[in-house]
């Protein structure tokens, strides 16, 4: 089943989880697909340009607000449910909630109050500035309905995180874009976000209750410290690997460049991401299983598991990948024709996302087995090659520099996580066999 896997699992019955999973996920991409086209279709280049830049922003700063504690919660949720100690789980679950909702709330408030100026200084008009007040209400409401996935992943509801992370928020906007765009203008993008998002999060706040509150108060209370300590190391990797690697380039291309290079690399972007849905699947079955099989040092099992799905990853990625450089423009001018420029912007994205893809789940990997500061420090190393080159490529070529700075920092960080985590297990976890003695 989806929803609950055992520690007896073989690897085939987590290739099937992760296609069950994948499923769900390929529909999501979808939902998204059709989302973004919408978007780009009823708001033109140069609003859906303002909106993706505003959007990138709030992703950012909800980054911010999770301070790392995605996958910190992750990992010690799921431990804790391995054990069934429920009431470790609920004050985790409380605490995290808790400083989450305040973090977001009092980043949110300083760019609702300024988005005037924001708005200037990127755009010299005001015009997006409500915008931009309302794509930052959803900070609240994104970033828990975030937290609120990872916590469902943890207790083995795999069904109920996707729809919470990627399915809920994508179909009630598709339903509400249309008729908000027409009454709002710009701002109804914006507004349905919000709206979405806080529906998504409302649902997984009912799942998550469902699922707990009939469970008996069996266990102890877990120290927080060891969580916290942890959220410190993988609110850089957060910082760096998801808010840095994946917005930055977008909102640099707004500071350099126009509102029209902003939506055609966002587009070029989101395609891109569709591989990296099968990633984003399979780390979804098995991050947890990472988890608990490296508490219980049982790295034969964790070695298999990681082989079998890194194989099947680079597989599907070189058909789909392939796929995509043969019809970027053709993707892409789906979008509308002011789109089609972005044909090789949209193949350099693809390369980057090969590498990203079919090197496995190597860096949830490290983040489960006690390698947050060694994957941290990759993470910099790759955000700060990316960032480097960002400056020396977007101004002289836009989009095509962001895309080709996406993909050497990719290559290098997957790459040296697949070495490092390889020589410190002791075991092949990638496609790659192990080279060298291993630092065990």
């Amino acid at each position: 089943m989806v929803d609950r896997l055992s520690l007896q699992s073989k690897p085939a019955s987590f290739l099937r989880a992760a296609a069950g999973v994948l499923f769900l996920r390929i529909t999501g991409a979808a939902l998204s697909f059709i989302y973004t086209v919408a978007i780009a279709r009823q708001l033109g280049a140069n609003d859906a340009g303002q909106y993706f830049f505003a959007f990138s922003l709030v992703m950012f700063l909800s980054t911010l607000a999770r301070i790392g504690l995605d996958n910190a919660v992750l990992r010690y949720t799921s431990i804790a449910v391995d054990q069934e100690n429920w009431i470790g789980v609920r004050r985790i679950f409380r605490t995290v909630i808790g400083v989450v909702a305040m973090l977001s709330f009092a980043i949110a408030v300083p760019v609702v109050f300024f988005a005037p100026q924001i708005s200037t200084g990127m755009w010299n008009s005001t015009g997006s500035a409500s915008m931009l007040r309302l794509l930052a209400v959803s900070i609240v409401p994104f970033s828990l309905m975030t937290i609120l996935s990872e916590f469902l992943r943890a207790s083995g509801k795999l069904t109920a995180s996707v729809l919470v992370s990627s399915i809920l928020h994508l179909a009630t906007g598709l339903i509400l874009l249309t008729p908000l765009v027409r009454e709002f203008g710009p701002s109804g993008a914006a507004l349905t976000f919000s709206v979405a998002t806080t529906i998504s999060a409302s649902v997984g706040i009912y799942w998550w209750r469902q699922g707990v509150i009939h469970r008996p108060m069996t266990g102890h209370t877990i120290p927080l410290g060891p969580l916290l300590d942890s959220a410190k190391h993988l609110f850089v990797i957060a910082l760096a690997g998801q808010a840095v690697i994946v917005y930055a380039p977008t909102i640099l291309i707004g500071v350099w460049g126009t509102a029209k290079d902003v939506a055609v690399f966002s587009v070029a972007n989101r395609i891109g991401m569709i591989v990296g849905l099968m990633l984003v699947a399979a780390n979804i079955v098995v991050a947890p299983r990472f988890a608990k099989l490296y508490e219980r040092r049982d790295l034969k099992r964790l070695g298999e598991v990681g082989r079998s799905i890194s194989v099947v990853l680079a597989i599907a990625a070189a058909l789909i990948v392939l796929f995509g450089i043969m019809f970027s423009k053709s993707l892409m001018g789906i979008f509308g024709e002011d789109f089609r420029t972005g044909g090789t912007v949209l193949t350099v994205i693809l390369a980057g996302q090969f590498i990203n893809v079919a090197t496995g789940s190597v860096g949830m990997l490290m983040m489960m087995t006690g390698q947050e500061r060694r994957f941290k420090q990759l993470i910099l190393t790759s955000s700060g090659v990316l960032i480097v080159l960002c400056f020396l490529l977007i101004p002289q070529f836009g989009g095509i520099g962001a895309a080709v700075a996406i993909a050497v920092s990719t290559a290098i960080l997957n790459l040296s996580a697949l070495y490092i985590a390889q020589q410190w297990l002791g075991i092949q976890v990638g496609p790659l066999p192990i080279t060298g003695k291993t630092k065990r």
